[in-house]
């Protein structure tokens, strides 16, 4: 009856640990990179994972090394840059990727890199 047990609690320990580790890091870093213009949050990317927000949250940062907003963010910044090389104004490449307006941008940008887009664009 012991082992019986056992085999039981090992199957569920096995079932839990593909269930909750089924997609690599680097799965969902793809994901996000492909989806970056769109709107993400913590809550819409676990539930797009089959997550709880916490711990989606907590495998990101531990594998990364980064919080999971912060890198979005800094993803779309990147984004809104490249755009804005290829022509783009940088009102219209921020409301691409789903900034509210410049001005939002313009902090979040400034917030990572410490220095204004702008400033950015006369050093290249």
């Amino acid at each position: 009856m012991l082992e019986l047990r056992v085999n039981l609690i090992e199957s569920r320990n096995e079932f839990m640990n593909k269930k909750y580790n089924k997609f690599s890091i680097e799965q969902i870093l793809e994901y996000i990179n492909l989806h970056i213009r769109e709107k993400l949050s913590v809550t819409s990317l676990a539930e797009t994972f089959y997550y709880h927000p916490t711990y989606f949250s907590n495998k990101f940062k531990q594998e990364t090394n980064k919080n999971l907003p912060d890198y979005i963010r800094e993803k779309k910044c990147e984004g809104v840059m490249q755009l804005h090389q290829q022509g783009v104004t940088l009102q219209q490449a921020s409301e691409e990727y789903g900034f509210e307006n410049y001005p939002t941008f313009y902090r979040c940008y400034k917030s990572i890199y410490g220095k204004t887009p702008t400033l950015q664009e006369e050093e290249v």
